[in-house]
């Protein structure tokens, strides 16, 4: 076989080989509450290192296996919001998730605890959860307040407005 020939062979394999991958991967499904989500819009998503999905909604935290969604919501012991923002994941493998309401839901060893006001955080809706070096969680407000929220005390910081400088 010439050399131009080989080559145009094997290019022509790698195209069909490509194009054969994208067309598998085009496949997807939906989800609705017929389902059993427990609304149709979802705020967040996280996947868990135990290969869990967790969608916060407003109808509560939901955890899906590929099959089967479950709702935890305020029927279950140590939620006291449905109204689901935000969610991280931290390097522990505990699952954090934050209200509208202002409140952090921990889910960790199968058992849910809420922090609210009574340990220092604003009654505001949480928009971001993130996670520094030393372990401690960051939650950005939709009112301009970060939390650092860690094995030592609530300590809420407020964003600074940038003030314009004097000019003539």
């Amino acid at each position: 076989m010439k050399p131009s020939l080989h080559r145009s062979v094997v290019f022509l394999s790698i195209v069909w080989l490509v194009a054969a991958d994208a067309a598998a991967q085009s496949n997807y499904e939906q989800w609705t509450t017929d389902d059993g989500l427990p609304q149709g819009s979802i705020n967040d998503i996280v996947q868990t290192r135990d290969g869990y999905l967790w969608l916060a909604t407003f109808g509560g935290l939901v955890r899906f296996d590929g099959s089967r969604f479950v709702v935890f919501d305020t029927d279950v012991e140590g939620i006291r919001s449905q109204r689901f923002r935000v969610l991280r994941e931290d390097s522990e493998g505990t699952l954090w998730a934050a209200t509208e309401d202002g409140l952090l839901i921990r889910h960790r060893g199968g058992r849910f605890t809420a922090y609210g006001g009574e340990d220092g955080l604003p009654h505001t809706e949480a928009l971001r959860i993130d996670e520094d070096v030393e372990r401690n969680l960051w939650i950005t407000w939709n009112t301009g307040i970060v939390t650092k929220f860690g094995p030592h005390p609530v300590r809420q910081l407020r964003a600074c407005r940038s003030r314009p400088t004097g000019g003539s």
